[in-house]
């Protein structure tokens, strides 16, 4: 940690202390150019040089082994999975990932409750009173719009045209959150997304089209345990597969990964550069040390 806190420190000062190299690219200074002092001691090119390298290489190249490493236990496993068995923005690692220790993540009944009861409060949810109509297709809500539909004929024109149970009550939905409407999640997030007009839509959800005339949000009282369980749930389970991703990425790459600078200017298909000292950029077995 200290090491890392001296380079940071290093890199913020070099401007500061090194003028006669100032816009120079610091591959073209000599190994042992001052590029930054820390009390006493100074700080060369050839230095910072190779621990910009070698902090690259280590994070790049162990990520390729842990991903290759969930590839392998997946294949063990008899896990398959491809590229089209994911959903938009899903990353396959993470899914292998939650494939092979997601049982190990799982909270117990009696965790679950003791979050809830530590702090209810915290699961007080935003809800915001409202009104919707259900057409059939976007069409119909925009003629709809277009024949002067406001805020005081609301009620009227959900009795007389919405396709939703809540028609007989002039389309009133009650106070909405997501867990009134979880069926709609699209519905939700129009009715609590930030902006002053009552009127919102046309909404695109599987059931139809919605127009909704939403009233002042509000934060709801504390909810049900049984209401709330699944979410709880779902946020300790996201926690400790997060902490084991953490835990066995540091375990594949400890001890597994080392890198020379020769190692990565070969990868890099160029020769490496004078900056680093003769002794640091020598293959294998020529002096420089081995991978």
């Amino acid at each position: 940690m200290m090491r890392g806190c001296l380079l940071g420190l290093c890199l913020l000062v070099v401007a500061l202390v090194c003028a006669p190299v100032a816009g120079q690219p610091l591959e073209e200074l000599a190994p042992d150019t001052p590029v930054a002092r820390v009390g006493d001691r100074t700080i060369t090119a050839g230095e910072v040089l190779r621990e910009t390298i070698h902090r690259f290489a280590l994070g790049a190249v162990g990520e390729m082994l842990f991903q290759r490493f969930l590839a392998d236990r997946c294949e063990e496993a008899g896990i398959v999975i491809s590229e089209a068995d994911l959903e938009p923005g899903q990353d396959i690692h993470r899914v292998r990932f939650e494939r092979l220790y997601g049982e190990l993540a799982e909270p117990s009944d009696e965790e679950i409750r003791a979050v809830y009861e530590g702090e209810p409060e915290l699961y007080r949810l935003e809800v915001v009173p409202a009104r919707g109509i259900l057409l059939e297709s976007e069409a119909d809500a925009r003629a709809l719009i277009e024949g002067g539909l406001s805020a005081d004929s609301f009620s009227q024109w959900a009795r007389d045209v919405s396709l939703h149970e809540s028609a007989a009550q002039g389309g009133d939905l009650g106070e909405v959150s997501v867990l009134t409407m979880p069926e709609s999640p699209e519905v939700v997030a129009a009715l609590l997304a930030p902006g002053e007009e009552p009127l919102v839509g046309p909404i695109e959800t599987p059931q139809g089209w919605w127009l909704l005339l939403r009233g002042e949000p509000r934060l709801g009282p504390v909810p049900a345990f049984a209401d709330v369980r699944e979410m709880i749930r779902r946020d300790l389970r996201n926690a400790a597969l997060e902490r084991l991703w953490m835990r066995r990425h540091a375990r594949v790459r400890r001890g597994t990964v080392r890198i020379t600078p020769y190692h990565l200017w070969q990868l890099a298909g160029g020769p490496p550069p004078s900056v680093i000292p003769e002794s640091a950029a020598s293959a294998p077995g020529s002096g420089g040390g081995g991978a």
